[in-house]
């Protein structure tokens, strides 16, 4: 009875993970539809990166998180969004005013931000935009 309550326990550990990915693994896939993210769009795709997500009128989806816990860092998110998708490559590129990791894999392209302190009234903000790149790298 101990073995099963334990496996049972682990198989719970594994579960946040597997929505992550496998809503990152949707994402990817809507990235290189003809019209990226018609068939999310469609029918109301609202995945759970960080607190969650929602389409943007910027031809994407935009994630974001308030009051981050110390282990999740722009850096940690992007890793974990890398490890969902084999191949993809990550770089870190100077945007608006700060650093970006991105995470790119074909049409898939995820730039993780990180604004604020522990200190601040929000915390630490941890933002991921995903988009659909064309063959120029550009949204």
């Amino acid at each position: 009875m101990k073995m099963l309550l334990l496996g049972v326990a682990l198989i719970g550990q594994n579960a946040p993970e597997d929505r992550f990915c496998a809503d990152v693994r949707q994402l990817a896939a809507g990235a290189e539809e003809a019209d990226p993210f018609r068939s999310l769009r469609d029918r109301d795709f609202r995945p759970q990166l960080l607190s969650g997500c929602f389409y943007s009128s910027s031809d994407g989806y935009t994630c974001g998180q308030n009051l981050s816990p110390p282990e999740d860092t722009k850096e940690s998110i992007a890793r974990r969004i890398q490890a969902c998708l084999p191949g993809s490559q990550i770089t870190s590129e100077r945007g608006d005013f700060h650093e970006q990791i991105v995470v790119r894999n074909r049409r898939f392209q995820a730039r993780v931000t990180e604004h604020g302190t522990d200190r601040s009234h929000v915390g630490r903000s941890i933002d991921i935009y995903v988009a659909s790149i064309r063959g120029s790298g550009k949204p």
